[in-house]
């Protein structure tokens, strides 16, 4: 059973890395549209306790290469307890600063209410601790080349990682800029994140504003758009900056709320699966579901082959007052060649040759050094990162069974 379930592990992987190469290969050329005037675009910035970063925040918008006449920064504070008012009110001048009293549990409340203001054609929705480089707006302004485009999602990055955890992110964030950019080639975009998608007005009055229900807003937005018919677009070069969690358990709070929000969204939307009117897009629903299984037996068997021998030998050892200097000074190592099973190697060999040219691959794109931020966070993130993700999966399913709900 466990040798069927490696087999499958190694099959599914090499299947998903290979289907995303060629997706790369037969990739669309990137066209633009030409502006004879720039139109007039709304950005929404809610925010809930975010008084350490909202005015960094606001400050990147407003140097925005964009006609200042033709901008509208929306700020809404969504019930906050700390200095999120007083630092958007440091703005005033220049920002409409909207003061939710209550704090009603999404972020869609906020940005439902900034909708309803809002005057602009486009309209952008910035989470407040994320910071714009200033050719973002006018990059994702020239892909909306057709009328079908509801939506322009930016590339992420984690701003100033310091912590392992943090550059262990940074990693992850790359990494995401690629596929998010292959998903662009084949219209299947399933997540517009909330930091700097930019939508098209009159779509969002279409499909209906934000689900004030929903913990992950901007998943939810993409799929009822994709269910619409239109698609969603990528600027790979129209970089976001992030603050990202410092350490595991800030990291495990966050991908728990989009891990439940991910399982919430996909029954709300299994009639998209395998439905021809959705093309590649009603293909691609199903297999994110099949890469989220894939992690988590690969996690099991990481850790029934891996840790649980290592840590039942380590404690074995330590019970008997057991010498490791000795142990490792004598240590021989009696390999013959005919012990190794080299159909296995291969197949692992390959499964790994494919991530790391994915991993350079989404460095050259994303315009970064691949060893920015030396070695050691590489190997970690190579040999141990997604098994972090597993058991933050198998968490998240466990809590989930307690019905508790999470808040933004």
């Amino acid at each position: 059973m466990i040798e069927a379930a490696m087999w499958i592990i190694y099959f599914c992987s090499l299947y998903l890395a290979v289907f995303w190469l060629l997706v790369l290969v037969a990739g669309k050329k990137k066209t633009e549209r030409k502006f004879s005037e720039w139109p007039l675009v709304s950005i929404l910035v809610p925010a809930y306790n975010e008084g350490e970063c909202v005015g960094e925040c606001l400050n990147s918008l407003l140097q925005l290469d964009y006609p200042r006449q033709k901008l509208e920064i929306i700020a809404i504070n969504d019930g906050s307890t700390d200095t999120t008012l007083k630092e958007m009110q440091k703005f005033s001048e220049q920002v409409k600063v909207i003061d939710l009293e209550e704090n009603k549990g999404t972020k869609a409340v906020p940005l439902n209410e900034g909708l309803r203001q809002a005057k602009g054609e486009f309209v952008a929705c910035l989470d407040s601790d994320s910071i714009v480089e200033s050719d973002v707006l006018k990059k994702m302004l020239k892909s909306f080349t057709d009328e079908d485009i509801g939506a322009v999602t930016p590339a992420l990055k984690v701003y100033k990682p310091e912590s392992m955890v943090e550059k262990l992110q940074w990693f992850e964030y790359i990494l995401a800029i690629f596929l998010r950019k292959l998903m662009s080639f084949i219209d299947s975009v399933y997540v517009t994140p909330g930091p700097f998608t930019l939508y098209r007005k009159k779509v969002l009055e279409e499909v209906g504003y934000f689900d004030e229900d929903n913990i992950t807003e901007d998943m939810e937005m993409a799929l009822r758009i994709q269910k619409h018919q239109y698609r969603i677009e990528n600027v790979e070069d129209a970089y976001i900056h992030c603050y990202s969690p410092e350490s595991l358990v800030n990291l495990y709070q966050q991908r728990r709320r989009w891990y439940e929000g991910l399982t919430a969204n996909t029954f709300k939307y299994y009639d998209l699966f395998f439905n021809r009117s959705y093309g590649d897009f009603g293909i691609l629903m199903p297999l994110n579901v099949v890469s989220v299984g894939v992690l988590l037996v690969s996690t099991g068997l990481f850790s029934y082959y891996f840790l649980e021998p290592l840590i039942r030998q380590v404690i074995n050892l330590y019970l008997v007052e057991f010498d490791f200097m000795v142990f490792l000074k004598n240590m021989e190592f009696n390999m013959l060649l005919l012990d190794f099973d080299y159909t296995k190697i291969f197949v692992m060999g390959a499964v790994a040759v494919m991530g790391v040219l994915t991993l350079v691959l989404s460095h050259r794109m994303s315009r970064e050094k691949i060893l920015k931020h030396g070695f050691k966070p590489l190997l970690v993130f190579m040999m141990f990162y997604f098994s972090f993700l597993g058991y933050m999966w198998a968490g998240t399913l466990a809590r989930m069974v307690f019905g508790r709900k999470k808040k933004w």
